[in-house]
């Protein structure tokens, strides 16, 4: 497959690294990750061992048109990123978002249509070491499945070509779920690492983050349940708990966007929960603290 990787930095770094073992990949992103890459290639440590030489791009500008872009941007760049990519998306491209958070497969939807989205969401952990190296940290599952119209055999064959690259991925009919389970996971776990400043094992073994975990979970069932989206609490926690023990020496994406002064996806993930169940008169005391103690983060991070 032709594959283009829009927003590449940790995570998608390691989905495009590992495609590029047997496909032609196109990985864009910064000037100093693509440029590191361009000369030395690049490497990825941890779980997964290889040097690959995908090629780089700064902008859509010089792509070719691909048989799918990978959409790894934060999910507040996600309008910006479908525009610039409009000159890439053809007839038969497919557009794949493995992001965080809701509201990012709406987003693409406003721009390209609809049938021609793939929406994803996985538990492997990447962590950016430096330009050109990044750290496969975490094992986990990833699922896709289109959003908008009926699984084809375009998506089966995505999974197989994600699962012969090393990320083992299963397609589901029930992606709109699977993406509302995915932010409660990352609503529970993203913040409070990047707030107490922790890799992702740390939560738990101390009841306290456990116990709050547990809450953020709780309220975000109930918001999904009133959205009409079916999940169980006891599921979900349990589901909470053997992501973060897949990831225990991950650094989440948030904490990393501490760490360098950046802003965060908390809009997207607890904001978002905090929004939708004002919606259905549903109060989300514990999420509403995440976000208002990580947007304090990020202003003191900047400053």
């Amino acid at each position: 497959m032709k594959i283009a990787v829009m927003g590449a930095g940790a995570l998608g770094s390691l989905v495009g690294g590992l495609l590029a073992q047997n496909n032609d990949v196109t990985l864009i992103g910064s000037e100093d990750h693509m440029g590191a890459i361009q000369n030395h290639g690049l490497k990825i440590e941890g779980l997964s061992e290889l040097a690959v030489s995908p090629k780089t791009a700064t902008t859509t500008q010089d792509c070719e048109i691909p048989d799918l872009i990978i959409l790894t941007v934060k999910s507040y760049d996600t309008a910006t990123a479908i525009k610039q990519a409009g000159l890439l998306i053809g007839e038969h491209t497919d557009v794949l978002s493995l992001q965080n958070g809701l509201g990012n497969v709406q987003a693409i939807g406003c721009h390209i249509p609809k049938p021609q989205i793939i929406a994803g969401v996985t538990s492997h952990g990447a962590t950016f070491v430096e330009n050109g190296i990044i750290r496969h940290a975490g094992l986990g599952d990833t699922i896709i499945g289109r959003p908008f119209a009926e699984n084809d055999a375009k998506v089966w064959e995505l999974a197989i070509q994600l699962s012969d690259a090393g990320i083992e991925t299963t397609a589901s009919i029930e992606i709109m779920s699977e993406i509302w389970a995915k932010t409660l996971v990352n609503a529970a776990i993203n913040p409070l690492t990047a707030i107490i400043q922790a890799k992702n094992g740390f939560l738990l073994h101390n009841e306290k983050m456990l116990a709050t975990m547990k809450d953020i979970v709780s309220e975000g069932v109930r918001i999904a349940n009133a959205h009409g989206i079916a999940l169980e609490e006891g599921q979900m926690y349990e589901k909470t708990l053997e992501v973060a023990r897949r990831t225990a020496d991950n650094k989440s994406s948030m904490l990393q966007d501490i760490e360098k002064g950046r802003k965060t996806e908390i809009e997207s993930i607890n904001g978002a929960l905090v929004r939708l169940g004002k919606e259905k008169g549903q109060l989300a005391p514990k999420n509403q603290s995440m976000v208002t103690l990580v947007k304090a983060l990020e202003e003191h991070s900047r400053s």
